[in-house]
């Protein structure tokens, strides 16, 4: 833990009042101040097969699942994972958990099966069909729909836990990727093509949208009834408010293939996609950030339980793990520094019983958005910078530490 320590006034004999009047105020600043470490950070799976899909219910419990019957689960947030039997050797597509306990997974051939158990043991549920399913959206433990390929895209529902699917009528003729829905009767399906179907009486009607994009849309997902977004190949991001009658395309910033989506409300989400892309956004996709993911394999799924925690995970079982929180992953200044005034509005004073070689102020998205080489003695200016909370990067010869900062005018 990052130890903020001031020195004695004795060894500041020969300094002016105006300086001990500065290590006085800051001294009062730095009594609730702590710090924070904002990354992401590589997990080590156990498999190299490609992995599909991720999803946590809280910050400890998770599963992956993939390639060659891949299926594994986590009880300490990915730190380790504990491989499972699914029942089958074939390429898990899907997963849906609606607790702890309760969840189904889908793939080839009509393969769902489900776990009442956390995964450790799973039962095969016939569906009736041998389309390859996609995707599968449970909103209770009696409700749910799979999605996959077909003549005309497939797409089948069940009342009773999946003892028993019926096939859903679909417009339009494309292969469909995944589903998501809002409630009982709303949500939408997308795929091949720029496909979006979109119901409101559960399934029992599903219409094609037109929106004008035509690649192949990989992931859908919703914040609340109005709000959601869709992603696919070519850097496609499409936006709806009202409930996926309308489409709006909004600027992703790239051209490579986006893979899933994931919102925690209707301004703050993610997208990943090839080379290990992860993009942010604080206001509703409006504007998009980079992210360090720390890999180049692809990404396939992304999965967030609150603003602090989440992952990612893709190609040769990579598995990404995003930690924002409060004192965390901070080392000890030999010596201790002082950062002062807390919060600050025009500028910024560090001190350092050693020199100090780089500070850098890095945003709530992960960026560096000011740095400044041997600050030793000399103010930093940040009135250039908005208000709202930062980390502070300090080097030095014998570590590096980060602590929090708050720009508050």
């Amino acid at each position: 833990m990052f130890a903020l320590m001031l020195s004695s006034f004795s060894d500041k004999q020969s300094q002016t009042k105006k300086f001990m009047k500065k290590i006085l105020v800051s001294a009062v600043a730095l009594l609730g101040f702590a710090g924070f470490a904002q990354t992401w950070s590589a997990q080590t799976s156990g498999t190299t097969e490609l992995l599909s899909e991720v999803q946590f219910i809280d910050n400890n419990t998770g599963w992956i699942v993939g390639n060659n019957g891949v299926l594994k689960s986590t009880v300490d947030g990915g730190a380790n994972w504990t491989t499972e039997d699914p029942s089958t050797s074939s390429w898990i597509r899907g997963i849906h958990m609606i607790s702890a306990t309760e969840g189904w997974i889908c793939g080839p051939a009509g393969f769902v099966a489900h776990t009442t158990d956390g995964g450790s043991s799973w039962t095969s549920q016939p569906t009736g069909v041998a389309n390859e399913l996609r995707d599968i959206f449970f909103l209770d433990a009696n409700t749910g729909w799979i999605v996959g390929t077909g003549a005309t895209g497939f797409i089948a529902k069940t009342v009773d836990g999946g003892a028993n699917w019926t096939p859903q009528a679909c417009a339009g003729d494309s292969e469909l990727s995944t589903i998501w829905m809002t409630d009982a009767n709303n949500g939408c399906a997308v795929g091949y093509d720029g496909t979006i179907l979109r119901t409101t009486d559960g399934g029992s009607i599903w219409t094609l949208i037109s929106q004008g994009v035509y690649d192949w849309l990989n992931a859908v997902t919703f914040t609340d009834a109005n709000t959601g977004w869709a992603c696919g190949n070519s850097g496609v991001l499409l936006k709806t408010i009202d409930g996926g009658l309308t489409w709006n395309p909004q600027v992703s910033g790239t051209t490579g293939q986006l893979a899933d989506i994931h919102f925690m409300d209707a301004n703050r989400g993610w997208f990943i996609g090839q080379a290990g892309l992860i993009n942010f956004t604080d206001d509703g996709g409006a504007t998009w950030t980079v992210q360090v993911s720390g890999t180049t394999q692809i990404l396939y799924s992304v999965c967030f339980t609150d603003l602090n925690n989440g992952w990612a995970a893709g190609w040769a079982g990579t598995v990404i793990k995003w930690t924002d929180s409060v004192g965390a992953g901070v080392d000890d200044l030999t010596g201790g520094v002082r950062i002062y005034p807390n919060p600050a509005s025009e500028f910024l004073s560090i001190e350092c019983d050693e020199t100090v070689n780089l500070v850098e102020v890095i945003s709530a998205t992960g960026q560096v958005v000011l740095s400044t080489s041997n600050p030793n003695g000399n103010d930093i200016e940040v009135s250039d910078l908005n208000s709202g909370v930062y980390q502070v990067r300090i080097t030095s010869p014998s570590a590096v530490a980060s602590s929090r900062l708050l720009i508050q005018r």
